[in-house]
């Protein structure tokens, strides 16, 4: 029987592979394969139909699909009005196989929407059912936990209509859309620099023929922030001071500035806010009264007990700076190599914003059993048996009930074979493995002293006796540090008690040098994008952005760096070291700052999670409609200035 023949009872559409297979081989049988996308089988006497669109087979329509005109650049005329809505249409080659999904659903008595649950997924699956006539009859399936069998089968019995979840397509909507506009800026941006009209730092006829002058949420907010780490390097101001330490049996003790007055010559604040000893000759002479001292008073302990829990599995984040720690790569050389791992079934889902893991995992009793299968991996083999015996009486920290997107970054249930992974693969899958075990292991127990000293000679303004302070940390469970490679300090010190006096010896003065941040590598700069404090002192605004998952997402994050240095905005040296070239300087200095002012986005996410939360979907487009009209006002009044501004510069 020709299964491409018959007609489909069910049609199922996935937006990866890997999904349309796990839903073939937790539900169907006599699955074949149609096609590169197409996959069928058989649920009792019902017969399915699954398409993977893998990745989005739609996009918004050009400018110049609007409005011819804009066909050539130089038109800037042409640039407003900006087109309200641009219409979504089949991406480049990608017709005929939406005229397949098409041709499928329409006899169809169930059509199901199985593609990602994050926003982009939903304007696939929204795309998808609209381009088919089949969204009034769709239902949809959130696969939000993982891809075990189990967790196909749950997530297929609470499947919902498809428009119960139309308000997160507006969002999706409204944030797509927004980006849209952006382009409208960079053309009137490069239009301008291309005839001198933006000074001599972006005159275009200087450059690269072919350069742009490229504007985009993530882009110039990716750039802004290696240009202002960079001139707070360059404007830093070296201040000089001295540090006064002395020994003792359970380690390091240091002196403690007093608090001084706004006037004092002998005591300064650091730009962190830090008392520091800045008078040469106040601290020589203090260290001189100091030297001979072999003792110290005990005059108050703070005591806690504390619980660090080991770090979750690894994040598209987390895995490229620790990558990029380790290996020295890129953030796409990361993904890239990730993603091959993936495809050949190692490793779940890359790309993913999220650590947790869901409880489902654990309560099958799955994690065990992958467990298992990673014995062959060596090193690992204490820390295997201790997460095993962890996991029989406790649900680490990384578990959660919560729905997730895609979850961490974890090994799969395939048994690895590691003479043949090459050794990038090896490289990643190694460190995937060892996150993941690390994550189930103990919390570290430490109870954590502060003792503070004083002695009878007077501090440098003369008030008071000098204070002293030593930080101590006694290890109760080793707990995930064990799979560390270096043995963690531990100190006995339930002998010390206030008012005792403590033996110290080894008196050091240590002239010092204020220091400027240190040189801006990819941990640090894809760290900023999640919380972009460079570029924003605002609490409130940081948290918003730390709650959206901060500027960019984890599959666009390395593609705005990638697009700074490719377009001489940024370098990158041979230590790894980021920096503005002198053509992004000249960006950064003559564009409107207004265009990496971070708020635009977290005011963005903020309306992103109202549309999404909206208690109908009439309300949610009513709200998508007033926040692209804002969004498409701040662009066009961008685009109004920058010619009028380039008027005045010619």
């Amino acid at each position: 029987m020709k299964t491409n023949l018959l007609t489909p009872d069910v049609v199922i559409i996935t937006e990866k592979p890997e999904v349309g297979l796990a839903i073939c081989n937790a539900l169907l049988t006599g699955v074949k394969r149609e096609g590169p996308h197409e996959r069928t089988g058989w649920f009792g006497e019902k017969f399915f139909w699954i398409f993977d669109t893998d990745g989005n087979p739609f996009r918004l329509e050009e400018p110049q699909e609007i409005k011819p005109q804009l066909e050539k650049w130089s038109n800037l005329d042409a640039l407003l009005p900006i087109p309200k809505y641009p219409k979504t249409i089949p991406a480049k080659n990608r017709k005929g196989f939406l005229e397949s999904i098409k041709k499928k659903c329409k006899p169809a008595s169930e059509i199901v929407i199985a593609t990602d649950s994050d926003l982009e997924g939903e304007c696939i699956g929204f795309d998808v059912s609209n381009y088919a006539g089949v969204e009034a009859i769709a239902s949809r399936v959130r696969l939000t936990s993982s891809l075990e069998a189990q967790d196909v089968i749950d997530a297929f019995s609470k499947r919902k209509p498809q428009v119960y979840y139309k308000s997160k397509f507006y969002a999706a909507q409204t944030k797509r859309i927004s980006d849209w506009y952006w382009q409208f800026l960079v053309r009137a941006h490069t239009t301008i620099a291309r005839s001198g009209g933006l000074g001599p730092g972006l005159d275009l006829r200087s450059h690269n023929k072919k350069q742009i002058i490229s504007s985009g949420r993530v882009q110039t907010i990716a750039h802004s922030i290696i240009y202002q780490h960079h001139k707070n390097r360059t404007n830093h101001i070296s201040v000089s001071y001295f540090k006064l330490t002395c020994q003792s049996q359970y380690g390091t003790i240091e002196y403690i500035p007093p608090i001084a007055p706004s006037d004092s010559k002998h005591i300064k604040l650091s730009r962190k806010g830090i008392r520091l000893l800045s008078n040469q000759s106040s601290s020589t002479k203090l260290f001189s009264a100091l030297s001979d001292i072999q003792a110290l008073d005990i005059t108050k302990i703070e005591k806690s007990e504390e619980k660090k829990y080991p770090p979750p599995p690894f994040d598209a984040l987390g895995l490229q700076q620790v990558s990029s720690k380790v290996f020295g790569w890129s953030a796409t050389k990361t993904l890239k190599v990730a993603d091959r791992l993936r495809l050949k079934g190692h490793i779940t889902y890359v790309r993913t914003d999220d650590c947790q893991l869901p409880m489902s995992l654990i309560d099958s009793g799955r994690i065990q059993s992958r467990l298992k299968l990673l014995s062959t991996l060596p090193g690992i083999s204490d820390a295997l048996e201790q997460a095993s015996k962890y996991l029989t009486h406790s649900k680490p920290k990384c578990f959660t009930n919560n729905e997730i997107d895609h979850h961490g970054i974890i090994p799969s249930d395939k048994t690895p074979d590691f003479s043949s992974l090459p050794a990038d693969e090896f490289c990643i899958y190694e460190l995937v493995t060892r996150r993941f075990i690390m994550a189930l292991l103990p919390p570290l127990q430490t109870i954590n002293k502060r003792f503070y000293l004083s002695t009878t000679v007077l501090d440098p303004i003369g008030h008071s006796t000098c204070k002293f302070r030593l930080n101590t940390s006694e290890v109760v469970c080793e707990g995930f540090t064990s799979m560390k490679s270096h043995e963690r300090e531990s100190q006995d010190t339930s002998s010390l008690e206030k008012g005792f006096k403590l033996s110290v010896f080894d008196w050091k003065l240590d002239e010092k040098h204020t220091k400027p941040d240190s040189p801006l590598k990819l941990p640090d700069l894809l760290g900023q994008m999640r919380r972009p404090s460079l570029l924003c002192s605002d609490e409130s605004t940081l948290r918003d952005l730390s709650e959206s998952r901060g500027i960019g997402t984890a599959a666009t994050r390395h593609q705005a760096i990638d697009k700074v240095l490719a377009r001489n905005y940024s370098a990158i040296d041979e230590t790894g070291s980021y920096s503005p070239t002198q053509f992004g300087i000249s960006y950064s200095e003559t564009i409107n700052s207004q265009l990496a002012d971070v708020t635009i986005t977290a005011r963005l996410e903020r309306t992103l999670i109202e549309i999404e939360s909206s208690a109908t979907p009439e309300l949610a487009r009513s709200l998508m409609v007033r926040a692209l009209s804002d969004s498409r006002g701040f662009i066009s009044n961008h685009i109004t200035n920058a010619i009028q501004g380039a008027v005045t510069n010619e």
